[in-house]
């Protein structure tokens, strides 16, 4: 391979999300002279498209969302791979991959790589099938974690032989030269030796923050006192956390940041990590409190576990069990020799399994391979 290949990446919006964020990652990091990444969403631009454009990525809007018209979706996304010398098209998601995929195969995209980021319900018999038939007219379909895969596989029926595994990574250049901890935390006016447990992610019930937020008596009958909990980001299900944590008797320890960008550095102020999640499709802010050396409870999860397989990284408790969730944050907090132990042993995990440079160096290894093989085919 001697030239550059176009490689469009379809999402539905590029606002600040988990999705967004691994998206804008994999693009920056692509080698220029091999890639040359377009980015396309289906409805807004969003703080992470004009992100990427700040960075000299190019981003397309099409303006329709995924629950419009779907044959004017289609067609804009149709005439933009005609007008584009797309080489390689990487839609996100299920809605993205839906028109994605048909619109690929109408344009004779010779290269098509849908990601999936979740695992698909159960209860939905029709979106299961479209994934199937989807499958079929995609050259690859990438799943973030072996239990997305399994889920793929096992209960939406996708071939094995077209489904492969690749984790999202985080950039470990983002954890060199942060600022102190001492100097973060008075940025964000915390006090003395308080003891902050942190969270983050998307605010919608699958996270799992309202168990956290219930955790917080339990804390204080255990004996932690000087503490508060940090939550960052946004989503539908905030108001009614901000809601739960003024109603409960602990809500003063409780601080919502809202959506942030800086997150690495936000790290530095926590003194534990909590990812109640019930259910996930991988797990990049664990990875990320991993990278920071920050010591992490997490839902015991068949994702989660191929971030933290035993106790030597990280406590694992049963999603939705706030006892447990209890127990596991007081352990931490007691047993400082230990949480430091385990610190130590993730950070190492984190670094050597889930870079960034690992994740853009096997996506760019697959485009290789799959290009090499359309050429083979006579596909230009």
């Amino acid at each position: 391979m001697n030239r550059t290949y176009r490689i469009l990446h379809l999402i539905s919006s590029l606002g600040v999300g988990g999705v967004q964020n691994q998206l804008a990652k994999v693009v920056s990091s692509y080698d220029r002279s091999k890639f040359s990444p377009l980015v396309c969403c289906l409805s807004h631009k969003g703080e992470i498209g004009e992100e990427l454009e700040r960075l000299g990525i190019e981003v397309k809007v099409l303006g329709e969302k995924a629950s419009g018209s779907p044959a004017r979706c289609l067609g804009k996304l149709y005439q933009l791979l005609k007008a584009e010398p797309v080489a390689i098209l990487r839609p996100h998601k299920y809605h993205s991959a839906l028109y994605g995929v048909l619109a690929g195969r109408m344009a004779r995209v010779p290269v098509i790589v849908p990601s999936f980021h979740l695992p698909q319900a159960i209860g939905k018999p029709r979106r299961r099938a479209m994934i199937r038939l989807l499958s079929l007219w995609s050259d690859q379909v990438i799943a973030v974690s072996q239990a997305v895969a399994e889920n793929l596989i096992g209960e939406v029926g996708v071939s094995r032989r077209r489904v492969k595994v690749i984790h999202n990574g985080v950039d470990l250049n983002d954890f060199s030269s942060l600022p102190a901890k001492e100097e973060v935390r008075r940025g964000l006016g915390i006090a003395g030796e308080r003891w902050i447990i942190g969270a983050v992610g998307r605010m919608k019930p699958q996270k799992g923050f309202a168990y956290l937020l219930e955790t917080l008596p339990l804390l204080e009958s255990g004996g932690l006192r000087d503490y508060g909990v940090m939550v960052v980001g946004d989503g539908p299900a905030r108001a009614d956390l901000e809601r739960k944590a003024r109603e409960g008797r602990c809500g003063e320890k409780v601080a919502f940041l809202g959506a942030r960008r800086d997150v690495p550095q936000l790290l530095q102020a926590m003194d534990l990590f909590a990812f109640p999640s019930l259910w996930e499709g991988f797990g990049t802010s664990l990875v990320e409190a991993m990278a920071g050396e920050v010591p992490v409870v997490a839902s015991d999860l068949p994702s989660v576990r191929e971030i933290i397989p035993d106790e030597r990284y990280g406590l694992l408790v049963p999603p939705q069990d706030v006892n447990a969730l209890a127990r596991a944050i007081l352990e931490s907090w007691r047993d400082g020799a230990f949480r430091q132990s385990r610190v130590a042993a993730a950070k190492e995990r984190a670094f050597q399994y889930f870079s960034l440079s690992k994740v853009t160096e096997a996506y760019e290894g697959l485009f290789q391979e799959l290009l090499a093989r359309k050429m083979t085919e006579g596909v230009p």
